[in-house]
Parts: structure tokens; C-alpha cells; sequence
């Protein structure tokens, strides 16, 4: 299992290509610079503001992927989270 350290959170993303606007699919080329929506897997002992299970909006380009046990992981600093969706 990975365990973020400090104020670093680890997200299970979802497929954004696959979501609809309006009844609309809006492929990826549409909205380049839309945030991502993910998960959270995991958090680190200084994050404050979000809590594993959470669904969030987070800027797409900060993120670090990580490859572990086969599986890619978005790793991120809580900074980076602009959302929490409910």
C-alpha cells in the first residue's frame, strides 16, 4: 500500500473522456485545461481539508502519476485539490 507523507494525497482518477456535459460527451480535446475528478485513496498526516473517500476536483496538470504494484497513482499536495464534490 502506498502512504503519502506530509500534505501529499493519493487519488484513484476517473475516465473524464467518458463523462457528459449537458448530454453531450465532451472528449478531452474540448476542454484541455478542465480539472480532474478523482477519489481519495489515501492522505498524508498533514492534510486538514480532505478525507479518504472523497470525491474531488483537482488541477489537472500538478499531479505526479506513480506506478506501484502494477497500478498507476495520482499523487498530489493537498494545495492542489479546488474541490471537494458532495
Amino acid at each position: 500500500m502506498l502512504k503519502p507523507l506530509f500534505d501529499n494525497i493519493l487519488i484513484e482518477t476517473e475516465d473524464q473522456s467518458q463523462k457528459q456535459d449537458g448530454g453531450i460527451a465532451m472528449p478531452e480535446t474540448v476542454s484541455p485545461d478542465r480539472p480532474e475528478i478523482g477519489t481519495v485513496s489515501a492522505i498524508g498526516d498533514d492534510v486538514s481539508y480532505v478525507r479518504v473517500g472523497e470525491r474531488v476536483a483537482f488541477r489537472k496538470y500538478s499531479p505526479d502519476i506513480v506506478e506501484y504494484d502494477g497500478k498507476k497513482h495520482t499523487l498530489l499536495k493537498e494545495e492542489d485539490v479546488i474541490a471537494v464534490i458532495e
